[in-house]
């Protein structure tokens, strides 16, 4: 660009801005997969994939034709009808420790519960349904402010949040108060369709 003498500059760019550094992190979208060591991957398999539904996408292997560096398959749910590269991954592993008994309250385990959602109340009534059916230990039937939720454990200790989401205008106005509403049902109301409850005060 000429200037009144007639002299040229160059136009600023965004290369010679500076950029501003962030003072705190990126929120990120959210959680991407789990990996989750396991006793046998068989057993394994059939609970995530005979039981709740995942397809099995892959299996670890070495490009060389030399035996992997571990036995590991991946896992995915479906959205919109599509497959992921993987939501849960199984790696298993020799010399884990015996499940303990489950317990959301006074578990030990390193891990509480994992959660998985379904796509609608339906779809989940029909799979809380299933389980049952298989004969599926069923721990508690929960109703949070966010979610109706049943409880169940993995073969290796691990427990499982079978849940799908309730609209978000019936949670979205008080997040933390529907994380601490919960409802325990009996199970002679396991398959009840309940109400969604916006009014949330309700001690655990």
């Amino acid at each position: 660009m000429a200037t009144e003498n007639g002299s040229h500059r160059k136009d600023a760019t965004s290369d010679d801005v500076q950029k501003v550094k962030r003072t705190g992190p990126v929120a990120p979208v959210g959680v991407n997969h789990l990996v989750l060591n396991v006793h046998d991957m068989e057993e394994s398999h059939h609970f995530w994939s005979d039981l709740l539904g995942f397809e099995q996408v892959g299996e670890l292997f070495n490009p060389n034709g030399d035996e992997p560096p571990m036995r590991m398959r991946f896992y995915s749910g479906k959205s919109d009808d599509e497959l992921s590269h993987h939501d849960i991954a199984l790696v298993e592993r020799a010399g884990l420790p015996d499940p303990a008994p489950w317990s959301m309250m006074t578990g030990v385990g390193a891990i509480n519960h994992i959660a998985i959602t379904y796509p609608d109340q339906e779809s989940w009534l029909e799979q809380v349904e299933f389980l049952r059916d298989q004969d599926v230990k069923l721990n508690l039937r929960m109703d949070h402010g966010m979610t109706h939720s049943l409880y169940i454990n993995d073969p290796n200790g691990y427990g499982v949040e079978v849940l799908y989401d309730l609209p978000r205008e019936v949670w979205g106005h008080d997040i933390n108060a529907a994380l601490s509403y919960a409802v325990p049902l009996p199970k002679s109301k396991l398959l009840e369709e309940t109400e969604r409850v916006s009014d949330f005060p309700q001690p655990m």
